[in-house]
């Protein structure tokens, strides 16, 4: 595990540079956190990594797709079970996944069938959001 502290949005930049640059292809990441934690504003940091501008939560949509092969998810209105009944799982085989929301019954779907996952969380502390990354 590694902890970092962000005071600001473009203190997340080298931690995202780092994350592209050890964390390949087909990587997913799981994000924990309260609401307004930060978990979209961090995508958004990966995907400026990336050479992505335009990153939206996507709360409504539960997935948004940007290039070059990025996927964000939002769980926080459905929950695993739509996750798993719209076969969104079947997308996580390449590109970069983020995962908000991401509960017990995805991340044991991951250890069944031996996918590699990250988790990072994000939490609060006054003015720094203190993020934790966890390599499984």
């Amino acid at each position: 595990m590694r902890q970092i502290s962000a005071a600001n949005p473009e203190a997340l930049d080298p931690i995202c540079a780092d994350l592209l640059s050890r964390f390949k292809d087909g990587t997913i990441a799981l994000l924990s956190g309260v609401l307004g934690a930060g978990k979209t504003e961090f995508v958004k940091r990966f995907a400026l990594a990336l050479g992505v501008t335009e990153v939206a939560s996507p709360s409504f949509g539960i997935m948004h797709e940007y290039a070059p092969n990025l996927r964000h998810f939002d769980l926080y209105r459905v929950g695993s079970e739509t996750f798993f009944a719209r076969g969104l799982q079947e997308t996580l085989e390449s590109g970069w996944n983020f995962i908000e929301w991401a509960d017990e019954a995805i991340e044991n779907y991951l250890k069944k069938n031996a996918i590699a996952y990250i988790k990072i969380a994000i939490e609060l502390r006054g003015d720094l959001r203190l993020i934790s990354i966890y390599d499984e």
